[in-house]
């Protein structure tokens, strides 16, 4: 627990830093691709700015890299741990298909974030609607994932009797044990044909 508890605060922290960089430095103005600029009709000149809350120092770049190498470390773990849990032998404890899903739908969805923030930085709004809207989205689908299968679990079984019944289920013990006794007679009759096959010497 110690262990996830430091790895949260470790990725918390570096937002910190970047969130600190970014109110520190200087803002930009950007152009407002939105809104049509022009002349009005008093013949003015009319060009819509925008002022970003972040520059264009160096800092910013790095700490963003930095945090999306931690990120993408964080699910390579989550990867590694996905194929681990899938040795838990109770099916509402086995998360693997769920971890796995929840991995690759994040990847995507973080790549898609990354690409709008680049490619969408004149339109202000249409960016702060996606970026925003994929990270809710993100949200919905891990919860969905995570405690809907629990929920229609719990609603089926709400004493929890057969939580264990794959493990304690006698004919699938009954099943294993003549399996093995089929193994052990096997291996018996070997080693009485060969004891039967061996020549005395002299």
């Amino acid at each position: 627990m110690c262990v996830v508890f430091s790895v949260t605060g470790v990725g918390v922290l570096l937002i910190l830093a970047r969130s600190v960089a970014q109110a520190l430095t200087d803002p930009d103005l950007v152009t407002n691709k939105e809104n049509p600029e022009g002349a009005t009709g008093s013949d003015i000149q009319k060009f819509n700015k925008v002022w970003q809350c972040y520059g264009s120092g160096s800092a910013p770049f790095y700490l963003d890299l930095v945090i999306f190498v931690y990120l993408g470390l964080l699910q390579v773990v989550g990867i590694i741990l996905a194929f681990q849990t899938r040795k838990v032998k109770i099916p509402i404890l086995n998360d693997s298909k769920s971890v796995t899903a929840l991995i690759y739908i994040s990847s995507i969805v973080l790549v898609v974030i990354v690409l709008i923030s680049f490619i969408l930085n004149e339109y202000v709004n249409v960016r702060a609607v996606m970026f925003y809207g994929g990270i809710i989205l993100l949200a919905t689908i891990f919860l969905a994932l995570i405690f809907i299968p629990k929920v229609i679990s719990l609603h089926r079984d709400p004493a929890g009797n057969e939580i264990f019944s794959d493990i304690d289920d006698p004919s699938k013990r009954a099943e294993k044990c003549e399996i093995k006794g089929n193994h052990n007679n096997i291996a018996v009759g070997l080693a009485e044909l060969t004891d039967s096959e061996m020549v005395p010497s002299g």
